[in-house]
């Protein structure tokens, strides 16, 4: 866990490890049907968006994408969404 503020009285601020890899990043455009939360633990949606500036997201849009998961896929899970 790392704290973004200042952590409780006793609690160090990083409680994790540091494990740099190199990772290959691949285009999955037209095999978004491929990743499941299930199988990959995140799925890869086409929906519209208002986001003009990606190096910008606005945190608005968190709940426009979390309303676009579909319901059978977020049923008991924490649907954190990450931008």
């Amino acid at each position: 866990m790392r704290y973004v503020s200042e952590p409780p009285p006793g609690l160090p601020a990083w409680n994790g490890i540091d494990d740099p890899r190199d990772v290959a990043i691949e285009d999955a455009r037209g095999r978004e049907a491929e990743f499941t939360l299930d199988h990959n633990g995140f799925a890869l949606l086409k929906a519209p968006t208002q986001i003009t500036d990606s190096t910008r997201p606005k945190r608005s849009s968190a709940p426009t994408t979390r309303r676009s998961i579909p319901a059978t896929q977020r049923r008991g899970r924490d649907t954190g969404i990450h931008l």
